[in-house]
């Protein structure tokens, strides 16, 4: 395996993972770390403000407790584990 070329099963997965949303945040030849972003949805915050008002402060504190989801690849054996942290 050429040093200079990234893993072909691993760049793959990479593609598959970028189309369900998710950035490189980090990347060499054998890993990369990719990152989804929490998105903040409008139709809910609007549906939860017609519960009385409050439950827009319910979402609001729903949505600052979560976190972005982080995930590892790594080529092992020419096989991709993935690791979610």
């Amino acid at each position: 395996m050429d040093t200079e070329q990234i893993h072909p099963t691993l760049a793959f997965e990479i593609q598959r993972y970028i189309k369900k949303g998710f950035r490189v945040t980090t990347q060499t030849n054998t890993t990369a770390q990719l990152i989804k972003p929490k998105h903040f949805s409008f139709l809910w915050a609007f549906l939860w403000f017609l519960l009385a008002g409050i439950g827009l402060l319910v979402y609001v504190i729903y949505y600052m407790a979560k976190k972005d989801e982080i995930i590892y690849l790594q080529v092992v054996n020419d096989q991709v584990t993935i690791t979610k942290g």
